[in-house]
């Protein structure tokens, strides 16, 4: 065998020894010329990384400002600053950052979104940011995490804030008022890919896809689509149709595990993806449709952007005809184009740029009682007027009851007088537990879910308390679970529950909800 191996090294070394070699001469290079070389290369990813970043934060600002009248509630304070520390760096390139940027473990700015709060209180890329209204902002790994937490809990006072920061050897205070921007905050990550995507919460883009894209108002066109992702609430639909597909998956897997076949789970883990993808074009398509609502808000050009899917369709040519979980680049096109009609005729108009939302079949109204419809319509905003002056004056029955219409399906409250509803429940200090139960219903009712972290601070607090009204709405989120059909002893110990609740003084709405998850509780 020793000699064997030693034969097959030998006959290695001969074919190395016999292969032809280039012919030509070239200079004679240094590890440490090469090595200096790849430092420059690095600087200049940087650097490219830094111009992105300034881009994406200028335009992803823009349209978030402009496009609350489209995200509605779905809305949080803005600053306008995006920041970082030399945990970004891999450890080889940790030398590059320390010397070339100063950064530390602490956060500096990398950049200020321009006419944003953060650059009209005076913040500077490089500063290094110490504290907020006397809190200490912690270095590190996590830095930037723990900040955003602090900062988001903070915002939600609206009011100003103060923040020490460090530039060029003294310590300065700056005060910066946050303003009402669309939810999601945007960032650049290092990625080759041709991609963008949303999580729900934040929209995340390649490094690639700043590569592929051409012009501002393409930039304008990824961060709009995948704003309209987390502002229609695509996201959290896709993972309530794996639950379902996944819950179906087990139906089957248990039928034939008593059929003595043992599944592993297979129909269960198809079923959720399945169930994930369902409508997944139809998600994709609205969100091209929503965002380029959300382009024509921040005032940028729409006239040609769908010739970017014409150069997504030449990076991937099965993309012009196949269509799976995203739509063909040829429907996109025509879509895009008919969309960018409709925005343009209602400038034309002067008409609100909101999307048009589908009408469910019974609120369906005929041409002919169009006249009919607009009066009662006006009628409405009148009384609605009234409202909306006694909910601004604190009283608080006035705005329940906005949010209580609100909450229907045929709503037609005007977003002025919603809004102001919602602004003083937000700030009010005297809500009584039947106003906080009003506005948990109000968000529960709607697909995005408006204002959910409200509503769900208001419902623990309630639970804090035993309140019935609090544990009949936990019931229903709990029991609503698709999986709790094969948890018999969870629905039995939920059941139990509801059936020891306390109605006395429910109101009529609330005993027919109760009844109806009784109902449920014996199926």
């Amino acid at each position: 065998m020793k000699n064997f191996k030693n034969n097959i090294f030998y006959f290695f070394l001969i074919c190395l020894v016999s292969c032809v070699s280039p012919q030509s001469r070239r200079p004679d290079i240094t590890s440490q010329e090469s090595a200096e070389e790849a430092k420059k290369q690095k600087e200049f990813v940087i650097e490219r990384y830094i111009q992105d970043s300034a881009k994406i934060t200028n335009i992803a600002a823009r349209i978030r400002l402009a496009g609350t009248q489209i995200c509605e509630s779905q809305t949080s304070l803005m600053l306008g600053l995006k920041y970082w520390n030399i945990h970004e760096f891999r450890p080889e390139d940790e030398s590059i950052a320390r010397n070339k940027y100063q950064l530390g473990a602490g956060l500096k700015v990398l950049n200020v979104a321009t006419d944003s709060p953060a650059e009209k209180a005076g913040f500077r890329i490089g500063d290094e940011l110490l504290a907020i209204n006397d809190l200490i902002i912690a270095g590190g790994k996590n830095a930037k995490k723990d900040f955003a937490k602090q900062l988001e809990e903070i915002k939600k006072t609206s009011k100003p804030l103060t923040i020490k920061i460090w530039r060029e050897g003294e310590e300065k205070l700056l005060s910066v008022t946050p303003v009402k921007a669309c939810k999601s905050d945007i960032e650049l990550i290092f990625d080759n890919a041709i991609n963008a995507y949303a999580d729900g919460t934040n929209i995340y883009i390649a490094s690639g896809m700043m590569n592929f894209i051409e012009n501002e108002e393409e930039i304008a066109l990824v961060i709009s689509h995948e704003l309209a992702h987390n502002v229609m609430n695509h996201i959290d639909a896709k993972k309530t149709n794996a639950g379902v597909g996944m819950a179906i998956g087990l139906l089957l897997d248990i039928g034939a595990a008593v059929a003595g076949v043992n599944t592993r789970g297979g129909f269960s883990d198809v079923g959720g993806k399945l169930g994930a993808e369902a409508f997944s074009v139809d998600f994709e398509n609205e969100a091209d449709y929503v965002g380029l609502y959300f382009m024509a808000s921040a005032n940028y050009k729409i006239d040609n952007v769908a010739l970017f899917w014409r150069r997504m369709a030449q990076e991937n040519p099965n993309a012009i005809t196949l269509s799976s979980t995203h739509p063909s680049t040829s429907e996109r096109f025509v879509s895009i184009e008919k969309t960018i009609k409709e925005i343009k005729q209602k400038q034309i108009n002067n008409k609100p740029l909101k999307p048009e939302m589908k009408i469910k079949a019974n609120n369906k109204v005929e041409d002919k009682t169009l006249a009919t419809s607009q009066a009662k319509s006006n009628t409405l905003a009148s009384s609605y007027e009234k409202q909306t002056l006694e909910c601004k004056s604190g009283t608080l029955s006035a705005c329940s009851t906005i949010l209580v219409d609100a909450s229907k399906d045929n709503s037609s409250i005007p977003r002025d007088t919603l809004d102001t509803a919602i602004k003083v429940f937000k700030e009010s200090n005297k809500l009584s537990d039947q106003d906080k139960l009003t506005f948990y219903d109000y968000s529960t009712s709607k697909i995005s879910k408006p204002e959910k972290d409200i509503a769900e601070r208001f419902l623990k607090e309630l639970l804090e308390k035993d309140h019935p009204g609090a544990k009949l709405r936990e019931g229903e989120d709990k029991l609503a679970n698709p999986f709790i059909v094969f948890q018999k002893e969870k629905k039995n110990n939920y059941c139990n529950e509801m059936i020891k609740l306390d109605s006395t003084n429910f109101t009529e709405d609330e005993k027919n909800r109760l009844s109806k998850l009784l109902g449920k509780c014996k199926n």
